[in-house]
């Protein structure tokens, strides 16, 4: 557990040369929101895990995990490219509580019984091929639906603005144009 602290603090103390302007009341923010949620919580889970192997009860485990997160949010006000925020707390204390609930099941999902180990299987399966679909549904190209601008300037002293009508542009060719 003590290791993990070490961890925890190692990812989330580094100065970063990112500034990041999040409003500390915040729960989700920015582009990254969910992602960062996410980070959050399974930042917490082997925080939550290893308590739990010590003998630790699910109520300490969250209180010691707000503990900490509360003491890296306030380190982090003074931290360069650090933003301290609520959703942190709240969810580094989500982490904390799953890695203790999780911890008495952990046995049974990596040691399980014929019956249970076929289920995992499908589960795990099924949630291999939907994140395969989601990936594939997150990578499709997409393209704005108005119309394109091209900016290009022309070769030369010259300069000026392209005046003409592109006519067809496939990569890795020079445009056809009109004009």
């Amino acid at each position: 557990m003590l290791a993990w602290c070490g961890v925890i603090l190692a990812l989330t103390l580094r100065p970063s040369p990112n500034t990041l302007t999040t409003p500390g009341l915040c729960l989700v923010c920015g582009d990254r929101g969910v992602a960062d949620a996410l980070l959050n919580v399974a930042l917490f889970v082997p925080f939550g895990l290893a308590g739990r192997r010590m003998g630790l009860r699910v109520d300490i485990l969250v209180a010691l995990g707000l503990g900490l997160s509360a003491s890296v949010e306030a380190i982090q006000f003074f931290t360069p490219g650090r933003d301290a925020s609520l959703g942190d707390l709240l969810f580094n204390g989500t982490g904390s509580l799953a890695g203790g609930l999780l911890a008495p099941r952990l046995e049974a999902v990596l040691r399980p019984d014929q019956r249970l180990a076929g289920r995992l299987s499908i589960g795990w399966g099924l949630s291999v091929a939907l994140g395969f679909v989601l990936l594939g549904w997150l990578l499709e190209p997409r393209f704005p639906d108005g119309p394109l601008a091209l900016s290009t300037r022309p070769p030369g002293p010259e300069g000026g603005i392209f005046q003409g009508a592109v006519l067809r542009l496939e990569p890795g060719t020079r445009a056809a144009s009109e004009g």
